[in-house]
């Protein structure tokens, strides 16, 4: 008994030192999750971060490869040693993984695929797409996507584009719907403050182009959900970013997870600060946010809180003259009006999910509080905002089929003032009113395979909105806006062919004003708005596998739409809203990559054109006939590309480039912005581990020094058209990734 005991402890510490971790990564050297490694008595699967531990059991044994979420099995033996700390897989450079069949969570666009057979035209940004630049916004990432566009007007002012929408967003983000994990950062009203989400809150984007979202209520932009990693992880994480760069920028960002069996815990915190290129544009945001995940039985709990403080300055827009003149000055007046926007955000949610044999469902309760306070060179602005929700969708499937029904609420409380302003400082009371918004909708989606080549898919929704604005100075005006519920239809259907897949997709679309349209900047209400409604018909074709972005891309689409909503500025620069006739909209998107590898080096090659001929069909308004015009804010031609070089396993080299042709400014067609050209590149050196992974970079954005406008002011009154983008930029920065 002495003897056998002895044997026990000595072997032991064999047992438990001898065991090894590495991480699982493919020929780009990116972490790949899921991978199962089939030992003779266990099975291992590599979590988010690629990291799985060996027993020593299976320790210089051979062990076969597979994947949990990619079609087929990779049929590879490997052995892995005591001393290995990297398992490469021999599949060249892999795409991050993406959604599976089943999965209904709004992160994945709810359920909508993201392989090859989707009817829809569905846009996927990766957690490395994110990252392939020195940047601290979304910007570079996001206008690699043929047809989106990303403005950044001033540093933390967004403007976004999807199919040329930014037509109604003279500031902010409106016409698109927007998420991030699964909580609508969109309130009721129609507006969204893309600004308080830093780029270290996303880690990965699923766009959904044009009216197609008949899961999503009323639009004809589009639906963007940003997310980060919600995957079971039961490892212990530990990230942070620092990065310095040009202007006084600096961004720093840290991310700590803990996971056990059943549950985990995130905790994720963000600072960015810059002086600005131009004069009076400094930024300062504060963002924090603490996720939780935990499980009993066939029910899984999510709860997430998101805090956000952010005040910005703005230099405003400058005439053609003051733009060739010195591009780094404000506009006048702006700094001794102190022109610039202080905001805060609480937002808060918590997911029920459950599933059972053909079935699935969740439910996501959530709430918001935040404040609104705006100086600017005509007057003062202060908002107080309360908001609450639902969502909630059931599905069932089959081999060949599934149902998707569900619901979504929205209800908001706004209190509004708008003031006089007085070198800054809030001043005698202008307007004051009490806003009460309720937006909702319900739909049906299904999916039906006729064929193993031919998919039939359809959806439905019934749509309402309603605002209710209580004047309460300076004299008791009560006013309701109610839209009548509208249905809105989807048809679409795939078909695989030798080639690739080829789909077709028609959609009816309507966009309700949003709260600013109809209660306008300088607190007049606009009773006469009309809803945009318009029809899509979309051909396209794509080649690549499950799982995987594809290979190539191309789409053709006609969207007609009526009543369209365009911008205007009275004498005193104030933005008005009215609705132009009708436009039509013919479109090419087309989107690739390209792939090239030898024995120390990958190249990837990546492209992105977007042809939008956008035109004005019917649209007199003052006694001047724009039909036949361009439509204003569109660019007839985009074209992006990235260049990805990776060499000797530390060493990467980035490299993106962006095109666009004249952009018309104001209805007339009378002025238009110059055609140009940017450069950007990011060189990097990482070092990867089994338990961390460390990186130095350093880039440099618009390396050509290009004078353009990254985000014009549309039909503005005094000719000040033009927000100065900044000039060549370098940033440095350090990574480091610890895993436990």
């Amino acid at each position: 008994m002495r003897t056998l005991l002895s044997l026990l402890l000595l072997g032991i510490p064999y047992l438990v030192f001898s065991q090894t971790t590495v991480r699982v990564v493919d020929e780009c050297y990116q972490p790949v999750s899921d991978v199962m490694i089939k030992g003779h008595t266990f099975i291992y699967i590599s979590n988010p971060q690629g990291t799985v531990t060996i027993g020593a059991e299976d320790i210089d044994q051979p062990l076969t490869l597979s994947h949990l979420k990619r079609w087929g099995l990779w049929d590879t033996t490997v052995h892995i040693s005591a001393e290995q700390s990297l398992l490469m897989l021999p599949k060249g450079c892999l795409e991050p993984d993406v959604i599976t069949l089943h999965e209904i969570t709004v992160a994945t666009l709810d359920g909508r695929s993201l392989d090859p057979a989707a009817t829809a035209s569905i846009a996927k940004i990766s957690n490395m797409d994110l990252n392939r630049m020195a940047a601290t916004t979304l910007v570079p990432a996001f206008n690699m996507v043929p047809g989106v566009r990303l403005e950044e007007r001033a540093p933390a002012s967004y403007r976004i584009s999807i199919r040329g929408s930014a037509l109604r967003s003279p500031f902010g983000v409106r016409n698109v719907k927007v998420y991030w994990n699964g909580l609508p950062l969109t309130e009721p009203n129609g507006t969204t403050a893309l600004n308080l989400i830093d780029l270290g809150s996303v880690d990965r984007t699923e766009i959904l182009k044009g009216p197609a979202a008949s899961s999503f209520g009323a639009g004809t932009g589009g639906v963007i959900n940003l997310a980060t990693h919600t995957e079971y992880n039961p490892e212990n994480n530990l990230n942070a970013r620092y990065t310095a760069g040009s202007y006084g920028t600096h961004h720093a960002q840290i991310m700590a997870s803990h996971g056990t069996t059943h549950s985990s815990l995130e905790a994720r915190a963000q600072h960015y600060r810059t002086q600005g290129y131009r004069d009076h544009s400094a930024v300062q945001r504060t963002v924090g946010q603490l996720s939780g995940s935990w499980s009993k039985g066939l029910t899984r709990y999510t709860s997430t809180l998101l805090l956000s403080h952010l005040k910005y300055q703005i230099p405003g827009g400058l005439t053609a003259e003051q733009f060739a003149e010195n591009p780094r000055q404000a506009r006048p007046r702006s700094a001794s009006q102190n022109s610039s926007i202080f905001q805060r955000r609480a937002l808060w949610g918590h997911v029920i999910k459950v599933g059972g044999y053909q079935w699935e469902a969740y439910t996501t309760l959530y709430g918001s509080i935040g404040d609104f306070e705006n100086p600017f060179i005509l007057d003062y602005k202060r908002e107080f905002n309360l908001g609450t929700g639902l969502r909630s969708v059931a599905e069932i499937y089959g081999n060949q089929w599934k149902v998707q029904i569900g619901l979504e609420q929205q209800f908001a409380y706004d209190d509004a003032q708008n003031l006089g302003n007085v070198d800054g400082v809030a001043d005698t009371l202008r307007f004051h009113d009490e806003i009460y918004t309720r937006q909702g909708f319900t739909f049906l989606h299904g999916e039906y395979q006729v064929t193993p080549k031919f998919t039939f898919t359809g959806g439905l929704s019934l749509n309402y909105s309603r605002y209710r604005v209580n004047r309460i100075y300076p004299q008791p005006q009560p006013f309701t806006r109610q839209f009548n519920p509208l249905l809105a239809p989807q048809l679409g259907a795939s078909l695989k062919t030798t080639f690739g897949t080829l789909f077709y997709q028609a959609a009816f679309g309507f966009s309700p004003p949003t709260l600013d349209e109809v209660r306008t900047n300088e607190g007049s209400l606009n009773t006469n708005l009309e809803a945009e409604r318009g029809f899509n018909n979309e051909l396209g074709f794509r080649i690549g596998r499950p799982g995987d972005a594809p290979r190539l891309s191309l789409s053709l689409f006609h969207f007609a739409l009526r009543q369209t909503i365009t911008t205007y500025t009275n004498a005193d620069g104030v933005v008005l809203f009215r609705n132009a006739g009708q436009t039509q909209q013919f479109g090419v998107e087309l989107s690739g990559k390209e792939r090239w590898s030898g024995q120390h080096w990958n190249l990837q090659y990546e492209y992105a054109y977007t042809g939008h001929f956008f035109r004005f069909q019917t649209y007199e308004t003052g006694g001047q006939d724009y039909s036949g015009n361009q439509l204003t804010g569109v660019a007839p031609h985009s074209l992006s590309q990235g260049l990805y070089l990776n060499l000797y396993r530390h060493w990467q080299f980035n490299a993106q480039h962006r095109w666009s042709s004249a952009i018309p400014l104001t209805d007339a067609n009378t002025v238009f912005a110059d055609p140009f050209h940017t450069l950007s590149a990011k060189l990097s050196w990482r070092w990867l581990g089994a338990s961390h992974i460390v990186e130095l970079f350093m880039g440099v954005d618009n390396a050509l020094d290009a004078r353009y406008s990254l985000g014009n002011d549309l039909n503005a009154f005094g000719g000040r058209y033009f927000q100065p983008a900044p000039g060549r930029t370098f940033l440095l920065g350090l990574t480091v990734d610890l895993t436990k």
